[in-house]
């Protein structure tokens, strides 16, 4: 059985739940898209894991291919997933236009569950 990790509590605080879920999505970065997935989402932004580089302070749009719904989303944080740099890129993105249920009724299932490490999917 799959376990969904969730971010509850703790020094760090967070606008909403971050759950380890990996939703494939599409990165539209210059005019190119990129396939790519996510490590972790909130309802705010995720970490996405793209074949690309970028900087902070970039735009680009993300499409989630499993809802079908799209969002500019601005890179706040960017770094190889490895040393030797031969993994694909992090990107920490938060979003510009803001959808509710962005990522569908999993992500909101999992979020009402709050001081659980583990929840079964």
């Amino acid at each position: 059985m799959d376990t969904v990790r969730i971010s509850v509590g703790g020094a760090e605080r967070r606008r909403s739940p971050r759950i380890d879920l990996n939703v494939p999505v599409a990165v539209d970065w210059k005019g190119t898209l990129h396939e790519a997935n996510t490590a972790s989402v909130n309802e705010f932004g995720a970490l996405i894991r793209v074949p690309f580089t970028c900087r902070s302070g970039s735009v680009l749009a993300v499409r989630n291919l499993r809802t079908g719904r799209s969002a500019r989303a601005r890179v706040v944080w960017a770094w190889f997933g490895n040393e030797d740099r031969t993994s694909r890129f992090n990107l920490g993105v938060e979003f510009v236009d803001r959808q509710a249920d962005f990522w569908g009724a999993e992500y909101g299932r999992l979020a009402a569950v709050s001081g659980t490490a583990d929840v079964p999917r």
